[in-house]
């Protein structure tokens, strides 16, 4: 068993005049778009409370969801670690923001889907998804001190021979504010709030790493299996109050991730 366990600081960056707080909130966007990333053991010197723990698993063998084969201990004792925390699952839609309604809806012409967000019944914001599928082309609507959070997965469908295919990119929007384009992410996905704190994964380079509270986390995923329908939503991750499970891959090495912050 692989076990990494971090936490991190929130940085501080002074550009010119303004000093801009990258705050414990939801508040991951400054005037001038910056990614810089720490690594995990950089941060497991900082914090404690916040732990990435990796299982190595057999792919050759069958498993779905969370019934697989690990490489170093049994199922059983994988799965009996963290058991209490999988109790309290996240929902990944609020309908407030302050005394305010908060919601959306979804409409257009095919390949032309559009998804607006409403305030107390006013439009927002609106931004094209694409095509219809089976896949919600709306990840999560939540607000958090203050800020609304739009997960927005962008959908193509193609065919070939007589299959159809779906493509998906996900993009997390903050108060209007693409991650992607701020940035410069291939894509954001799978948004929750973890104890308190905003949570998403992000594509960068061929590499998945982690941005919490407005701090980018590198890891050594190149892959993170998200947005599957039907019986293959088993494999995606599995969101909780103070954690997320999920599967990974490390070049060839398949692996069972759960990052969590524990008191």
């Amino acid at each position: 068993m692989k076990t990494k366990e971090f936490s991190w600081q929130f940085p501080f960056l002074s550009i010119l005049i303004l000093t801009i707080l990258f705050a414990c909130t939801v508040n991951p966007v400054s005037q001038t778009p910056v990614f810089t990333e720490i690594s995990l053991e950089e941060a497991q010197h900082q914090f404690p409370n916040l732990k990435v723990e990796t299982y190595s698993y057999d792919a050759l063998k069958p498993h779905e969801g969370r019934n697989f084969t690990p490489l170093e201990m049994s199922l059983e004792e994988v799965m009996a670690k963290r058991a209490s925390e999988r109790e309290i699952p996240f929902v990944r839609k609020d309908h407030a923001l302050g005394d305010k309604a908060l919601g959306y809806s979804i409409g257009g012409p095919p390949g032309r889907g559009e998804v607006k967000v409403q305030l107390d019944g006013k439009t927002i914001f609106k931004a094209s998804y694409g095509d219809d599928s089976p896949i919600d082309p709306v990840g999560g609507l939540l607000a958090l001190d203050g800020k609304w959070i739009l997960e927005l997965i962008h959908i193509k469908t193609r065919t070939e021979n007589n299959t159809v295919y779906t493509d998906t990119r996900g993009d997390v929007i903050i108060d209007g504010i693409s991650m992607n384009e701020h940035f410069g992410y291939d894509e954001s996905f799978d948004f929750q709030v973890m104890a308190g704190k905003p949570f998403y994964f992000y594509k960068k380079g061929g590499r998945v790493g982690f941005n919490f509270s407005g701090q980018h986390i590198k890891t050594d995923f190149n892959e993170v299996p998200h947005y599957a329908c039907c019986s293959g939503a088993a494999s995606n991750p599995f969101h909780f109050q103070n954690m997320v499970s999920f599967f990974a891959a490390n070049g060839e090495e398949n692996l069972y991730v759960e990052i969590g912050v524990y008191q």
